[in-house]
């Protein structure tokens, strides 16, 4: 079993306008406030691969997640993947 408690501190902020990337994986850092938006692609493994590089060149973990296609959901909604 997972234990989850050990990440509810951890903050989870995400960019605000969020509708240009629907049905894609965002990289952002989300412990910015109002993180803006790092590098986007329809496809995973672009996301993943250029959240490495970010990690790489800037030694701070980034924030991977996938913006669903409706346009009326919420960050609450949202499934953070981190890499």
């Amino acid at each position: 079993m997972v234990d989850t408690t050990q990440n509810q501190n951890i903050p989870m902020n995400t960019p605000r306008d969020t509708k240009p990337y629907r049905g894609e994986f965002i990289v952002f850092f989300s412990d910015e406030t109002n993180p803006d938006v790092l590098f986007h692609s329809p496809i995973a493994d672009e996301a993943y691969k250029k959240a490495y590089e970010v990690k790489t060149e800037q030694g701070k973990q980034p924030t991977v997640i996938r913006i669903p296609e409706d346009a009326n959901a919420t960050a609450a909604m949202l499934f953070s993947m981190h890499t």
